[in-house]
């Protein structure tokens, strides 16, 4: 089927992000790690926060976002806009005389059985950010077919419910029953009144450091990155740590229950008994492992009954056009609308039954009549 891309709004968007790389001018390659260093570090005189492997100052993201200087403002714009210009590229020279793209899936590639795409990649197409103001919106790039909507059906969670299921614990199964926010709850162990007091976009990306954090634990991370991650100092974390582990001790359990059956075995099995071999001299990505590849078999699942059941039921007039991660993209013509709730509830249904899986799973849609940007929550 493939997928269309708005060629008007994607040419505008790089000729946008273009002028703005071009407008950036602080004196040095800001391509080149060596000049960085010497503009950040000696001329700047700003604060050494981490160092590299061959022990030179970093300039990553991570440590840029935490330095106050006009420049690291340039900087980080200038690398968002680049990446940007070279992601919009890479659709605009993908598309075929109808303007229509379509990507490998690649199902396989990774360790964990997660899918993921190439020529082009369609699995890291960003949006809008009300947090980090030089997010690339390319989700503008690509439209509905005329005459058609998509209907964009999420896994609400399924990371953290398949966590939950690894646990066996009957007291986080109803709690997530009855959508229990953990996020939330994590949010609150780690920044305690400032996370309780907080609104709008502050609240939104506290929740969201908290739920990068919460996954990070269930993968490992210590202290330190977690303090990183968080951007709090090591005594407020270990608290929230042990908030945290007092809260939830059936996590952790089986946390430590996959790391000792790595160590053992030297593999991990997902809930649908596939098994993944887990590196010898990290055994603690085995959580990871799990979750993620039972993630990626509830959704390649997914894939192939939703399809079976479209081709089915309307003939392929309705199509399966893209996973993204825990996402499909449904393309529904008009045509059809009179029986889009029957279908849409199917395919909810067909989403979340596998009798592997005894967590409760959750469907969420959204839905849009142009481009993929304006997507908004679809209420039957």
């Amino acid at each position: 089927r493939g997928i269309l891309l708005a060629k008007n709004e994607a040419v505008a968007l790089k000729d946008r992000m273009q002028k703005e790389v071009e407008s950036i001018n602080v004196g040095v390659n800001l391509s080149s790690p060596k000049q960085l260093i010497e503009l950040l570090y000696t001329q700047k005189k700003l604060p050494i926060l981490k160092r590299t492997k061959t022990g030179a100052p970093s300039t990553d993201n991570e440590v840029l976002e935490q330095l106050n200087d006009p420049v690291v403002d340039s900087i980080l714009k200038h690398r968002s806009f680049t990446k940007g210009v070279a992601m919009v590229d890479s659709y605009l020279e993908s598309v075929n005389s109808q303007d229509i793209i379509h990507p490998n899936i690649n199902t396989n590639h990774a360790a964990t059985g997660r899918e993921s795409s190439s020529n082009p990649n369609m699995q890291n197409i960003s949006k809008d950010s009300t947090i980090y103001k030089y997010a690339v919106p390319a989700r503008c790039c690509f439209r509905a077919r005329p005459g058609h909507v998509w209907f964009l059906k999420d896994y609400s969670s399924v990371e953290m419910r398949l966590g939950v299921q690894g646990t066996k614990s009957k007291r986080l199964i109803e709690l997530i029953s009855n959508d229990f926010d953990f996020h939330d709850a994590t949010a609150k162990a780690f920044f305690k009144d400032r996370y309780t007091n907080a609104t709008g976009p502050l609240k939104k990306d506290l929740r969201g450091k908290a739920k990068n954090v919460r996954f990070a634990m269930f993968y490992g991370a210590g202290i330190g990155l977690v303090c990183k991650m968080l951007g709090l100092p090591a005594d407020e974390v270990k608290k929230g740590m042990d908030e945290d582990k007092q809260q939830f001790p059936e996590i952790y359990d089986f946390m430590h229950s996959c790391t000792r059956f790595a160590e053992k075995n030297g593999y991990i099995e997902t809930f649908f008994g596939r098994r993944l071999r887990v590196p010898e001299d990290r055994p603690y990505v085995a959580t990871d492992y799990c979750i993620q590849g039972s993630a990626a078999g509830v959704l390649k699942r997914a894939q192939i009954r939703v399809d079976e059941y479209l081709r089915f039921k309307t003939k392929d007039a309705v199509r399966l056009l893209l996973p993204v991660h825990d996402e499909l993209i449904i393309e529904f013509p008009r045509t059809l609308f009179e029986y889009k709730e029957e279908i849409l509830n199917d395919i909810d249904r067909i989403m979340c039954t596998f009798k592997e899986i005894t967590v409760p799973m959750k469907v969420e849609t959204e839905y849009t009549t142009t481009l993929w940007s304006k997507a908004v929550d679809y209420v039957a």
